[in-house]
């Protein structure tokens, strides 16, 4: 996704963001809302400001913590949610098929070509018996 985007687009990436929203868009359309769905609130944990999504402020640090996974980092989504769409989810969900595809057939052609067997025989070294394993 990032190739087909270009640069200047990284801050949209992130946990519940792109590729997800866009993937969401063109496969569960239904159930996908997009529009900005995370208010922005003020929250705490452990009696110090939350700063970002899993973290929260201590003087100058940002200490990861356990909080707010229940959300989309705010960040992530703000820039994601009104460039995301369907017609780039449906484009990035063809590119994988089309690579896992690629790969398969790579993987097979390779496979046959260095003479890696398509079954292997193991035999049990606690029981005494084989078998044979299709892979």
């Amino acid at each position: 996704m990032e190739q087909r985007l270009g640069p200047g687009h990284e801050v949209r990436f992130g946990h519940g963001a792109e590729p997800l929203l866009s993937l969401s868009a063109a496969l569960r359309p239904a159930e996908t809302c997009l529009e900005a769905q995370v208010p922005a609130v003020d929250a705490w944990f452990l009696g110090l400001p939350v700063a970002g999504f899993g973290q929260i402020k201590f003087d100058m640090s940002l200490i990861d913590v356990p909080v707010e996974f229940d959300l989309v980092p705010r960040l992530a989504s703000d820039a994601a949610v009104p460039l995301a769409s369907a017609a780039l989810g449906q484009a990035v969900a063809d590119a994988l098929v089309d690579e896992a595809a690629r790969f398969v057939n790579y993987f097979s052609r390779v496979s046959s070509e260095s003479g890696v067997s398509k079954s292997r025989s193991t035999e049990s070294s606690s029981t005494g018996t084989s078998a044979t394993n299709s892979i």
